[in-house]
Formats: structure tokens, sequence, C-alpha cells
């Protein structure tokens, strides 16, 4: 499975904001369980998406 966090806005004036607290437990969050949650960024993930893909 793979999830993708997109932000527009982090601690106000946008329509999708997230508080900024909020953005910060969810970081800490992640930072907490690494040894459990892979956290690539965008072209690690690409890389290894291609890398381990079946032919159909």
């Amino acid at each position: 499975m793979m999830i993708v966090f997109l932000f527009h806005g982090v601690g106000g004036e946008h329509s999708l904001n997230v508080s900024l607290d909020a953005h910060r437990k969810l970081l800490r969050f992640l930072k907490d369980d690494e040894d459990k949650i892979w956290n690539p960024n965008f072209i690690e993930a690409a890389r290894y998406i291609k890398a381990t893909q079946t032919a159909n």
C-alpha cells in the first residue's frame, strides 16, 4: 500500500488548510515509527515501484 500526503496550506491562509500543530504531529508520528513506515521522497518511491513491478 502506498499513501501520498500532499499539503497545499500548512498553518493557514488556504481553503485546504491543515494546522501547523496537526502537520507537526504527522511528521513526528512518521519519524517515531520510521522503523515500521518507509517514508521515501517521490523519486525514491517511483524507482522502487519501477524496480519491483511485474510485467503483465
